[in-house]
């Protein structure tokens, strides 16, 4: 059995995957626009909707299906934490992202994005309580519906942000209002990796996506 000392907890997944919290005022959200950028450039992401299993596998973090874990691994982790979403922990430097795979695909890919923005925004070294989850989830919504590559696509609808991005309803209208408000897209750099993408859906508009599940 593992030892628990050398684990430690990242976060977790909040339960109403909400952007925002009383907290609000504290997020540096320029700052975590840039990290969001500059980690969909370093990991060469170039086509939507964002494969987060791709994207964990490829930067060497495991990912464990709640109904795959063993009884006696269960166990150790639910003294620790546990969530009806996921959550992460470091284990002698390797990250491991649990997640709920008995609940729809668009939470489940939700999910691994905010676990994967604890990991991106250094969380294991300087957290604040009072932040990190909202800063995950903002870190999330960035790299799956980055606004830069979906004004560029000419997205006008939060059916097509659901299409385009591989996530759920209520997400989606959250993000295409802010689509309508925001006057700046940090992203041209971002937008010069996508062009390709950007290209071809915009001559295509083709809105029949395939999402694959992160626990097939």
């Amino acid at each position: 059995m593992m030892n628990s000392n050398k684990i430690r907890l990242l976060g977790r997944t909040r339960e109403d995957l909400a952007f925002f919290t009383e907290d609000e005022s504290l997020i540096n959200y320029e700052q975590i626009d840039s990290i969001v950028n500059s980690f969909m450039i370093k990991n060469d992401l170039k086509i939507m909707p964002i494969d987060v299993v791709e994207l964990s596998n490829k930067n060497g973090w495991l990912l464990a299906p709640y109904s795959k874990i063993p009884k006696n691994i269960y166990q150790l982790y639910e003294d620790i934490i546990y969530t009806d979403l996921g959550f992460t922990v470091c284990y002698n430097g390797d990250y491991i992202i649990f997640y709920n795979d008995n609940i729809d695909v668009f939470t489940q890919r939700f999910t691994i994005a905010h676990e994967i923005g604890h990991i991106a925004l250094e969380h294991f070294v300087n957290s604040d309580p009072r932040t990190r989850e909202i800063e995950a989830n903002t870190f999330a919504a960035k790299m799956l519906m980055p606004l830069s590559i979906i004004k560029a696509c000419e997205v006008n609808s939060i059916y097509e942000i659901e299409n385009l991005c591989g996530v759920n309803y209520s997400i989606a209208k959250q993000r295409y209002t802010y689509l309508l408000n925001a006057k700046i897209y940090n992203g041209k750099e971002l937008n010069k990796q996508f062009r390709n993408f950007i290209k071809n859906y915009k001559t295509r508009h083709n809105l029949t996506k395939i999402y694959k599940n992160p626990s097939a």
